[in-house]
């Protein structure tokens, strides 16, 4: 999940807006993972420098797996 909201830096007193506090529940519960912008492009760029001609056309997961469509 990358947060491009700031969500990452909310401190455990710090007011929450209410549309974000499910979210921000599973984000300190620690069943979310927060990725900043930069990371994601980070790995996105990895990726594709990875990729393989026999890779083409498939749809892939953040981690590199194949995802079925």
């Amino acid at each position: 999940l990358v947060d491009t909201r700031g969500l990452g830096k909310i401190g455990p007193d710090d007011p929450v807006p209410e549309d974000f506090k499910q979210i921000v529940k599973l984000i300190r519960a620690g069943v979310l993972k927060l990725t900043t912008p930069e990371e994601s492009v980070r790995d996105m760029r990895a990726l594709i420098d990875g990729l393989t001609p026999e890779q083409s056309g498939v749809f892939l997961n953040a981690d590199g797996k194949a995802m079925p469509w």
